[in-house]
C-alpha cells in the first residue's frame, strides 16, 4: 500500500466516526485532550511533574497543527511526548551537574583559594564523563527523542499535505491512467486533401512537356 493509499484509508476510517450521542459520552469526549495528553504514553508524567504544564504544551501543539482526525492527533501526541522527554532529560543533565559540583565543592575549596563557576562545572562534567555513564545515557536518550519528534513531524506534514490538496492527488491518478486511442481520423483541409490525391513524385512517370507550336521530329527508320 502506497503512502497516498494509507492516508486515504486513515481519512475514510476517521470519517466513519459520528462521535458520542449521549450526554455522558459527550462529557467524556470533552475530556479527551486531557486524557490523551496525560496518559497517551504510559508513565509519561513522573512524580513532581506538572500535569497543567503538559496540558498547556499539548494545547499549544493542537493549536499550531490543527489535527483533523485521530491519526493526526496521535502524531501530535508523539511530538508532545518527545518534547516533554527532551525537557526532562535537560533538567536531569542540569541536576546531575549541580549535584556533582556540590559534591566536589569541599575538596576544591581546600585545594584552591578561589575558583570560578565555569571551572567547577568543567570539573564536574569531567568527573561524570569519566566515572559515571549518566551523561552518555542522557545524550543517547536525547537523540532518540529528537528522532521520534522529527519522524512524527514528517509524517504529520505528509498527511496534512495530502489532505489539503485532494485535487493534486486526483490529477496524479488521471495522469497515471493509460490514454485511450482516438477513434476519429484527423480532419483535413481542402488543400491538404488535394495534395494527398496527387501521385507521389518519386513514382510518377516523367513525361517531357512540349509547346504546341514545336514540331515533333519523325521517328527515324531502323
Amino acid at each position: 500500500m502506497t503512502k497516498q493509499q494509507r492516508a486515504e484509508t486513515a481519512r475514510n476510517n476517521g470519517a466513519k466516526s459520528r462521535g458520542p450521542t449521549t450526554p455522558e459520552g459527550k462529557t467524556r469526549s470533552s475530556k479527551n485532550s486531557v486524557k490523551h495528553g496525560l496518559t497517551a504514553c504510559s508513565g509519561l508524567l513522573l512524580p513532581g511533574e506538572d500535569p497543567a504544564a503538559l496540558q498547556a504544551l499539548l494545547d499549544a501543539y493542537n493549536h499550531r497543527f490543527q489535527p483533523a482526525d485521530g491519526v493526526e492527533r496521535h502524531l501530535v501526541e508523539q511530538m508532545v511526548t518527545a518534547n516533554w522527554r527532551l525537557n526532562r532529560l535537560t533538567s536531569y543533565e542540569s541536576a546531575l551537574m549541580e549535584t556533582q559540583m556540590e559534591a566536589q565543592r569541599p575538596m576544591l575549596e581546600k585545594r584552591h583559594s578561589a575558583i570560578d563557576m565555569r571551572a567547577r562545572a568543567a570539573r564536574a562534567f569531567k568527573a561524570l564523563a569519566d566515572v559515571s555513564n549518566s551523561l552518555n545515557l542522557i545524550i543517547r536518550y536525547q537523540a532518540q527523542a529528537r528522532r521520534a519528534y522529527d519522524r512524527a513531524l514528517k509524517n504529520l506534514r505528509e498527511l496534512q499535505a495530502d489532505r489539503r490538496s485532494p485535487e493534486t492527488a486526483q490529477k496524479q491518478e488521471l495522469r497515471n491512467e493509460p490514454s485511450q486511442p482516438s477513434t476519429h481520423a484527423p480532419s483535413m483541409t481542402s488543400d491538404q486533401t488535394q495534395d494527398a490525391m496527387q501521385p507521389c513524385p518519386h513514382t510518377r512517370r516523367q513525361v517531357p512537356r512540349h509547346d504546341p507550336g514545336d514540331r515533333i521530329p519523325a521517328p527515324q527508320p531502323r
